[in-house]
């Protein structure tokens, strides 16, 4: 009986060693690549494409975390505060919540996370609206008409090719030209803009010429454009549309967010981040920020 009770403690000790190894092997998936580690680090557009401006409703990158993105205006009080993004690289809902307790806000500026070419307005009625749980949890500006524009407030010269990118929604219904993030002169006759075409659900860009893309109306797409003349492209999520928008250079253009200069061309939508960059965005970068926006929006 002795040796019977023996034999069994060794095979339970042998088993319960064994299970600790087996506990030591991280799980596999294979044939589904990589599986998503929660609480880990965070991605911005900064950390997989150079923007020279950017500005949004989240953390540009890993190392700009925790720093001011927004600052914003309550209706009830207009008392003003800047709302800083998370760890996480979320924008910080809670205080924002709280500041905004019973009445709505506006953004005054949306910071640029690159330099400090702030894009901004003294003008209250000139204000987005703050749109609180505008994408799921998320926060986003929204417009819709009026004299909404917020400005740079310095100019901007940058050669062909620049890119553009956007994470953006169109309003229906609004058979009208909308710039979304314009950087022209008032006569339109420098610079390039990427606009919300005056045919229904239709984008553009425009830098002397234009190019036309189709979009789905009341929802966000991930917009990745390319001003390069004759090879000009425009990237909706992941369709590529080709061609060209023109050969005009940005020459100490402001940046301009929901309008033109003239104010005549406001956007009816939604904006959650904006950037430039110098040069073209290659294939990889574009299919990587398209991915990038779609995966936190």
């Amino acid at each position: 009986m002795s040796k019977i009770l023996a034999s069994y403690l060794f095979l339970c000790a042998a088993l319960f060693a064994a299970w600790q190894c087996l506990a030591q092997v991280p799980a596999t998936h294979a044939g589904l690549g990589t599986p998503a580690v929660s609480g880990g680090p965070y991605t911005g557009p900064g950390d997989v494409a150079t923007f020279t401006w950017w500005c949004g409703f989240r953390a540009y990158s890993a190392a700009t975390t925790g720093t001011k993105a927004i600052r914003v205006i309550r209706a009830s009080d207009s008392t003003q505060q800047d709302i800083n993004t998370l760890s996480s690289g979320a924008l910080d809902e809670s205080t924002l919540s709280t500041f905004l307790s019973a009445t709505t806000g506006k953004v005054v500026t949306c910071y640029d996370k690159v330099g400090t070419n702030d894009v901004t307005t003294a003008t209250d009625a000139n204000r987005p609206a703050i749109l609180q749980n505008a994408v799921g949890s998320h926060t986003c500006a929204s417009s819709s008409g009026g004299s909404t524009q917020l400005t740079s407030g310095s100019t901007v010269t940058q050669n062909q090719p620049f890119s553009v990118s956007a994470y953006a929604y169109r309003t229906s219904g609004v058979a009208l030209g909308q710039e979304v993030v314009a950087l022209v002169n008032s006569g339109f006759s420098t610079g390039g803009a990427f606009e919300f075409n005056s045919t229904a659900a239709t984008v553009d860009l425009y830098a002397g010429a234009s190019l036309t893309a189709s979009i789905t109306e009341n929802v966000f797409h991930a917009y990745q454009n390319v001003f390069n003349g004759a090879s000009s492209s425009i990237t909706v999520d992941s369709t590529t549309t080709n061609g060209s928008s023109g050969t005009q250079n940005i020459s100490g253009n402001n940046i301009n967010l929901f309008n033109n200069v003239g104010g005549s061309q406001v956007m009816f939508g939604r904006l959650c981040e904006a950037g430039l960059a110098a040069g073209a965005f290659s294939g990889g970068t574009i299919s990587s920020l398209a991915t990038n926006q779609a995966s936190y929006w």
